[in-house]
């Protein structure tokens, strides 16, 4: 059994709070909107079935969504922007650009917003993972969106939990809507799936933090016992191992990102991967030197850096063969 994803507003019983909220605004009187919270509370979901209800988009009708991946060119310089599109919005994700978000905004974010749309309709831009990025970037974003409000409304993912991390103007040009697990929620929603479970395993779910967290202990009556980091270095070590050439740093991209999402703090992959090989094959004492080396120089607390590192820290891994 899994949770079902909602496609339309009024479908919500988790998350309905956020829904009706959402339900408000039409494609006429729509703002721009930032919707923030803890990772795997839903927020993607409640975007795409908003998208549906903007458009009046049926349950049963698919939407065509195109991922497009193209060089551009800036001043003097080139490069490569991955997003989204369809014929209802644009959508980015920060993380996925992370080397070439100053780009983005002040380059395909201003350029894409200046061109005039059919009809004098809404342009949708999605951002997705603004935490990422810099606050001068922030404040550059903030222009556009107040510059170019005429005819595009942003509707922005935040996982921050709290807004204090938005110390500049954005707040006064977006709807902040805050998108939490909400106890009574979840009650109607084992009411309306009549859902069985023991006392125990309500007061779990009750408890719980993440609609993954609640979809596990309605599946398994308990959260798994495992530890899905070691899962991830286990597929980092073997990408390494199996790797012929330097391609295989689009796939260890995914692998970080994934990491990301589960909340854990990125600092520890490098000694967490260390220790992790160190117990799979005997490291000769020099090697191993150099690997806690290593991770130490690529050590940083940005966000922002903090992927690169970590992406480094793997090439130089499998370049001098240290795994």
């Amino acid at each position: 059994m899994e949770l079902p994803k909602p496609r339309q507003l009024h479908e919500f019983i988790i998350n309905k709070h956020v829904s009706d909220k959402l339900a408000l605004f039409n494609i006429n009187n729509l703002q721009n909107i930032i919707l923030y919270g803890k990772k795997n509370r839903g927020k993607k979901t409640l975007i795409y079935a908003f998208i549906r209800h903007l458009f009046n988009i049926d349950s049963h009708i698919d939407i065509s969504v195109q991922k497009i991946t193209k060089t551009y060119k800036h001043k003097s310089s080139s490069y490569i922007c991955s997003y989204n599109r369809c014929n209802y919005y644009y959508e980015i994700d920060f993380l996925e650009n992370i080397k070439v978000i100053k780009h983005i905004i002040n380059h395909f974010i201003i350029d894409l917003c200046s061109n005039k749309t059919v009809h004098n309709t809404f342009r949708i831009i999605i951002l997705r993972n603004i935490d990422v990025i810099y606050e001068e970037n922030i404040r550059a974003l903030s222009y556009i969106i107040e510059s170019f409000y005429k005819y595009n409304k942003f509707i922005i993912i935040s996982n921050n939990s709290n807004m204090h991390f938005y110390k500049c103007k954005i707040m006064n040009l977006c709807c902040p809507i805050k998108c939490y697990i909400h106890k009574k929620e979840i009650e109607n929603y084992l009411k309306d799936k009549k859902i069985k479970c023991t006392k125990k395993s309500k007061t779990n779910i009750l408890n719980s933090d993440t609609l993954f967290e609640i979809m596990m202990i309605i599946q398994y009556k308990t959260l798994p016992k495992y530890d899905p980091i070691q899962i991830f270095l286990n597929k980092i070590h073997t990408l390494l191992i199996k790797s012929q050439n330097i391609l295989f740093i689009s796939k260890l991209k995914t692998y970080i990102y994934d990491i990301y999402l589960l909340n854990y703090n990125l600092q520890k992959i490098p000694i967490q991967y260390i220790k992790y090989i160190s117990k799979k094959k005997n490291i000769s004492d020099t090697n191993l030197h150099i690997l806690y080396h290593k991770a130490n120089i690529y050590n940083c607390s940005n966000t922002f850096e903090l992927f690169s590192f970590i992406e480094n820290f793997f090439i130089e891994i499998k370049i001098n063969n240290l795994f």
